[in-house]
């Protein structure tokens, strides 16, 4: 690999903004609050001990070992160790695997843009009716999804043609600060609008009662979904990281600022939703059709949806961009 990163902290920026996705912001907070709160997330914490810390730092040494992308890179390391150069079709897999969620990833980036553009303009609905209402003539209208899938997807190609350290780690700087600024905003004005005491009981209450041995399996499933690892992109970005950059501090980091930032992500849904007695596992319908509803009814609704619809579009784009270097590294 040609290109690098210029140090710790933009790898470190660049790994955080490819874990925090849409479902950092609706789903970890969902499934902490319906599996059992703070019991949820001690099983959570020790999937990440057992299972994800270890495997980020084994992505992380073969990219930077390897030098090339998740194919390359496990290929080139089963060469040197006499392994089977068969290796490198796990790293492809991987790569298969990220291209086919960035086609259904980028239709949702799109809607979150449609959304943000909306907002920005002022069109926020004011009754239940007129926002399912304009919900689904974004799903009846192709030709606007196609639009704005292409150009969510055109925005991060741009980010992603730019290279790595002028494109990926300098679009990070921007939109990881950008995405703290409006989740942190989001969550104090979710606390002091909405219902602060049904959210902490919903996050945080120690239920061991609705924590099953399906809940406990989720819950050391969940750290691979949100933090990303299993299908190559954070060997493909270790393949950029310099000596200089200790892999086990910026893992442990990556970490800690992506499960930080899931559950300030609680304190930004859910104590609206609460407060309006809507769903919390509505899933995408939470936050394209009932929390416009929420924002509808409230003081400074109309700057809060912006906000939210801003900041949902910047997590995705984060997510993209990851997806779409991994796909075009091998190329590089």
């Amino acid at each position: 690999m040609k290109d690098s990163w210029s140090g710790r902290v933009g790898f470190i920026l660049a790994a955080v903004a490819s874990a925090v996705g849409l479902g950092s912001i609706w789903k970890f907070p969902y499934e902490v609050g319906a599996n059992g709160g703070a019991a949820f997330i001690l099983f959570y914490l020790l999937g990440l001990a057992l299972a994800v810390v270890p495997l980020m730092l084994a992505e992380f040494a073969i990219g930077r070992r390897g030098g090339g992308g998740a194919a390359e890179s496990l290929r080139r390391l089963a060469a040197a160790h006499g392994g089977s150069p068969r290796w490198g079709w796990v790293g492809a897999f991987g790569v298969l695997a990220g291209a086919l969620i960035l086609s259904f990833y980028s239709v949702i980036g799109g809607w979150t843009l449609a959304y943000a553009a909306d907002a920005l303009g002022g069109a926020q609905a004011a009754d239940a009716r007129a926002i399912q209402a304009r919900y689904d003539a974004l799903l009846a209208s192709p030709a606007r999804m196609a639009a704005y899938t292409a150009l969510f997807l055109g925005l991060a190609a741009a980010v992603v043609a730019r290279g790595v350290s002028a494109g990926i780690e300098a679009a990070s700087k921007v939109l990881m600060p950008l995405l703290v600024a409006l989740i942190a905003a989001l969550a104090v004005y979710g606390v002091l609008e909405g219902d602060l005491r049904a959210t902490l009981r919903f996050l945080f209450r120690l239920d061991f009662s609705r924590l099953t041995a399906r809940a406990a399996l989720e819950a050391l499933g969940l750290g691979f979904f949100s933090i990303g690892v299993g299908f190559g992109v954070m060997i493909t970005y270790a393949a950029y990281a310099g000596r200089t950059i200790a892999l086990t501090q910026a893992a442990l980091a990556s970490i800690a600022i992506d499960t930080a930032i899931s559950l300030l992500a609680g304190f930004a849904v859910f104590p609206l939703v609460f407060a309006h007695g809507l769903d919390p596992a509505s899933g995408p319908g939470l936050v394209f059709v009932t929390l416009p509803l929420a924002f509808a009814g409230m003081p400074l609704g109309a700057a809060a949806g912006v906000a939210f619809y801003v900041l949902l579009f910047v997590a995705a784009l984060g997510s993209a961009i990851s997806m779409l270097e991994l796909a075009v590294a091998p190329a590089v």
